[in-house]
């Protein structure tokens, strides 16, 4: 039986990651139908990540999104022919990450801009962000 979800949130899978901010994903749109989209990733600006931490942001949305299952919630508007959507983890993520209710539904999900506001935190170090994806936080 297929899980029905709200309008304009699909899951998804990460075919390729572009950028910090950015990726193509493979919508699945119900009863076998799927769709090949880029979205920008509401609330993610690479252009205010420092020059000297670009490849390590983009390092770690690699290891974050890279083929992985998503929930994103498209909006009604593009830039530069790709959706805004705000994304979230259909995966687990461990330890104290916020987490935020998903449009539509009472499930709470790490959506995927704050998480990266948390690896701003630890200028996207790789241990941390295994710690997060594998085996939970430390403080």
């Amino acid at each position: 039986m297929d899980i029905v979800l709200p309008y304009r949130l699909y899951p998804a899978r990460t075919v390729r990651v572009q950028a910090p901010d950015s990726i193509e994903v493979d919508l699945d749109l119900g009863y076998g139908t799927h769709a090949h989209r880029s979205l920008l990733i509401a609330g993610i600006d690479r252009k205010v990540i420092p020059a000297e931490l670009r490849d390590a942001a983009y390092h770690a949305a690699v290891i974050t999104l890279g083929g992985k299952q998503l929930l994103v919630h498209t909006e009604d508007f593009r830039m530069n022919g790709a959706f805004i959507a705000r994304v979230f983890a259909n995966f687990p993520i461990k330890g104290s990450v916020e987490t935020t209710l998903v449009p539509g539904t009472t499930e709470r999900r790490v959506e995927i801009a704050h998480f990266f506001k948390w690896l701003t935190t630890v200028d996207y170090a790789l241990e941390p962000l295994k710690r997060a994806l594998n085996g939970g936080l430390r403080d």
